[in-house]
């Protein structure tokens, strides 16, 4: 069996986004042919960033697979742990390929600088690789611009890395085909079929052991995190809504599973629907699915990019229950609406009339019981890790 050297700088015990993707192809990888190598951080690494640890992940990891472990670079001026992880990667990623002799890499990002690794090992080992880009780089939209002298300094790095990076990678993957466009366009002297592009998705293991968690009233469940103020996952047209369901005497309460903000919590106390929301915080990820297999309504909120397909939308259609989505049609997440029958779509710079309008057909329409999402299984994790199986085949 071909093995393939996995870097990623989120990997279990990891609670963050980014660790499932990477995670899943793990566990499925074994199956088309291909052992995964892993190199990755080190448990304090994560401890010390504050991201939140979910030991449950593990259970992910097939038994044998070797994970080998770095530290972080102590460092007083530099603060991104994405910069501090690469002296360590570059310290430690020849032993690894001595040892395991792999016939491929694969590296994960973001956070995207230490993907210059890949180039370097490609250039002194001869060995190939294959960049995984399940946000854009060089291309990215800002949440927050930075500005002045940091900002002009960043985007310079940015343009540099990024093509060294990918025009010496053998394949380019996307998570939607929004950004693969994009990237075809930006990299037009490279064959379209450099680029490949494979969704985020589920595991359908992930749900069936889950017992839905029961509610007493019609319960709206959002799981993640919001930015008020902002165009990204904006919840002010929903909490408008929401107030005007319940001035009509509408039985409806909001659950928030995710990462408390103070901001977002004022706002929900602006709008006058405190009282009828519960900010329950972070959670491991199987007690996530309790509550999102138990809501009468899922919502999702999109951050108004083209490019964007959360990886929120897929765990939603595992639980198999309605979805109400405030993203833009023309969009990654867009497309995984016309794929699913459980979803409706608005924009969130709609009138919240359309909000209000759309909450109240699932409210009066009794939509209980299970909700199939489409019935395609394009979006298991198994199938993509199949997709992943054949780009990495391309590539070695």
């Amino acid at each position: 069996m071909r093995k393939v050297l996995i870097i990623a700088e989120y990997f279990p015990p990891a609670g963050a986004v980014g660790t499932f993707r990477v995670t899943k192809f793990v566990k499925y990888l074994r199956e088309f042919g291909w052992e995964p190598v892993i190199l990755t951080l080190r448990e304090e690494c994560y401890i010390e960033t504050k991201w939140p640890l979910d030991q449950s992940l593990m259970k992910d990891i097939p038994e044998g697979i070797s994970v080998y472990r770095t530290s972080l670079w102590k460092s007083a001026l530099f603060k991104d742990p994405g910069i501090r992880w690469i002296p360590p990667l570059f310290a430690g990623i020849s032993s690894v390929i001595r040892k395991e002799r792999p016939t491929l890499l694969y590296i994960t990002g973001n956070p995207f600088w230490p993907m210059i690794v890949a180039p370097t090992v490609k250039f002194f080992h001869r060995l190939n690789y294959v960049v995984d880009l399940r946000d854009p780089w060089k291309l990215a939209q800002p949440i927050k611009p930075l500005r002045g002298y940091k900002a002009r300094s960043v985007s310079l790095i940015n343009r540099i890395l990024e093509p060294i990076v990918i025009k010496h990678a053998s394949k380019t993957i996307c998570v939607s085909e929004q950004m693969c466009q994009e990237y075809r366009h930006e990299y037009s002297d490279l064959s379209p079929n450099h680029f490949a592009v494979i969704t985020n998705g589920y595991d359908p293991d992930d749900f069936s052991s889950v017992r839905p968690k029961k509610f007493n009233e019609f319960t709206i469940v959002y799981a993640g995190k919001f930015l008020t103020g902002e165009s990204f996952r904006d919840p002010t047209q929903f909490f408008c809504a929401l107030r005007k369901l319940l001035d009509r005497n509408f039985n409806v309460h909001f659950v928030h599973v995710g990462q408390r903000d103070a901001e977002v919590m004022r706002a929900a106390a602006r709008a006058g629907i405190k009282t009828q929301c519960d900010f329950v915080g972070q959670l491991p990820y199987k007690e996530t699915i309790s509550y999102t297999k138990g809501a009468d309504l899922l919502l999702l909120i999109g951050g108004g990019q083209r490019t964007e397909q959360t990886g929120k939308i897929f765990d939603y259609m595992g639980c198999e229950r309605p979805i109400l989505a405030l993203a833009s049609k023309d969009s990654g997440i867009g497309d995984v609406a016309r794929d699913a029958s459980n979803i409706t779509i608005l924009e969130n710079n709609d009138d919240f009339g359309a909000i209000t309008g759309a909450i109240e057909a699932y409210y009066t329409g009794g939509q209980n019981g299970s909700t199939k999402s489409g019935g395609s299984t394009k979006y298991h994790r198994r199938v993509l890790t199949s997709k992943l199986a054949k780009v990495l085949d391309q590539a070695g």
